[in-house]
Order: C-alpha cells, then sequence, then structure tokens
C-alpha cells in the first residue's frame, strides 16, 4: 500500500544560517535536514517520530521551508514544531503557514505570498 504523505509550510522566526550555525558552511539544506530531525524526535519520542517520518523537503527562502511528514504522524508534527522553543541555543519559533497533499500547491501558495 502505498503511504500518504501531506507537506507543511513552515517559517522560522530566526533564519536558517543562524540556527546552523558553523555548519551552513558545509551542505546547508542536508545540516539543516538532520538538524530539524534531531529537534523533531526528542519533541515527539520515537513512537511518534516513527509514525511522522518527518523530512525537510525543501528550503524555499532563508526562513520558509517545506516538511514532508506521513499522514498519521501530521498532527503530531505540528505539535512537535510548536514545542521547539531553541535550537542550538537561539530562542526560535515555527509556524505552520499551510498544509497541503502535494508539494506543488504549497509552492505555489508560496509563490503567491510574496
Amino acid at each position: 500500500m502505498r503511504e500518504k504523505h501531506r507537506y507543511v509550510l513552515v517559517k522560522s522566526s530566526e533564519t536558517i544560517k543562524a540556527l546552523l550555525g558553523s555548519e551552513y558552511t558545509k551542505d546547508p539544506g542536508k545540516a539543516f535536514s538532520k538538524l530539524m530531525n534531531r529537534y523533531l524526535l526528542f519533541e515527539l519520542g520515537d513512537v511518534h517520530y516513527s509514525d511522522a517520518n518527518p523530512q525537510v523537503a525543501a528550503i524555499l527562502d532563508d526562513k520558509t521551508f517545506i516538511l514532508k511528514v506521513l499522514l498519521n504522524g501530521f498532527r503530531d508534527s505540528v505539535i512537535g514544531l510548536a514545542f521547539i522553543n531553541k535550537v542550538n541555543n537561539i530562542p526560535v519559533s515555527f509556524t505552520t503557514l499551510k498544509s497541503s497533499g502535494t508539494i506543488k500547491s504549497i509552492k505555489t501558495y508560496y509563490k503567491s505570498k510574496l
């Protein structure tokens, strides 16, 4: 059976470069993905993390990114993002702007709001 995903458009209060610090000089996309996975694992716990299987699908600008999660863990992932308040000792908040079943509609929404 095919897995159903939800794509979540997320805006950060801090820039991705500031959150990564010295890790930014390497591959920023991969480093940010690892960073988000670590903090979401901490907030969600093993069971809910495996239900959600969150992945950073795309980084759209210095504060906005798309998170791809499994449909079963969508609600937990959004709640977990809301509970993250510090990343690498930098105060931060993550706001969910939109969620959709396709990445195309998320990107269309993002482009229309610029």
